[in-house]
């Protein structure tokens, strides 16, 4: 019986390392692309328009169009984020797994 109650502890604990790590380096990482995008202005070694090897992707078809994207993921990724540390707090290991798959759902 504890050696039940400690698997459990050991992945929750997993779980809400991984789930936590992920989110916020994913809502980080857009984050800072809109800002180097849309603050910054540093487009030099992006290939934005029709052309080159991203010619098509939706969202590379302009700067302004990109930093939209980059800021609308970020924010996305900081919900689920806030959302893990409610799931933390409130110690919903089943909480943490819905993140985590939705997290793994809007990476592909």
């Amino acid at each position: 019986m504890i050696e039940k109650i400690k698997n459990s502890r050991v992945l929750f604990w997993c779980l809400a390392v991984l789930t936590v790590a992920l989110t916020g380096l994913f809502s980080l990482v857009d984050l800072s692309e809109y800002y180097i995008v849309a603050v910054k202005k540093d487009i030099e070694g992006y290939p934005f328009g029709a052309e080159g090897p991203v010619a098509g992707i939706e969202h590379y078809k302009s700067a302004e169009l990109y930093a939209k994207h980059m800021l609308k993921w970020s924010l996305i990724f900081f919900a689920l984020f806030v959302l893990t540390l409610y799931f933390i707090i409130k110690r919903k290991t089943i909480g943490l797994l819905f993140v985590l798959i939705l997290l793994l759902i809007f990476m592909l």
